[in-house]
């Protein structure tokens, strides 16, 4: 999968602009993230596992900056349990008005 986001306005919080992908998450499963990330100028980015509603339990979240150049970051966390309502998402809130960013190889996946 890949993706290029234009920021129009810098958000309030980061998870005001997002992509998200729902998930059912298994307890004691290891999960991998992986994207090939740059954009037009460095800026911020998140990387993000949640539970998608109720509480909004995070699972796991990473700030990173991206640079001009691309860059794949890659990460793996274990589940602590199950959660039917869960979502990957990348976060692009702190990103400044202009900057394009630019995802390829998006990836989430179980690693056994």
């Amino acid at each position: 999968e890949q993706a290029d986001v234009q920021i129009k306005k810098q958000a309030t919080n980061e998870w005001n602009i997002q992509l998200k992908r729902p998930l059912f998450l298994v307890e004691d499963m290891k999960y991998e993230i992986s994207v090939e990330a740059s954009a037009d100028v460095p800026s911020d980015i998140a990387f993000v596992v949640q539970q998608d509603g109720g509480e909004y339990t995070t699972y796991f979240h990473r700030p990173e900056r991206v640079t001009t150049q691309p860059q794949v970051f890659t990460y793996q966390f274990a589940m602590p349990n199950d959660e039917k309502n869960g979502a990957f998402a990348i976060t692009f809130g702190k990103g400044s008005p202009g900057v394009t960013y630019h995802l390829k190889n998006i990836r989430f996946s179980s690693v056994y």
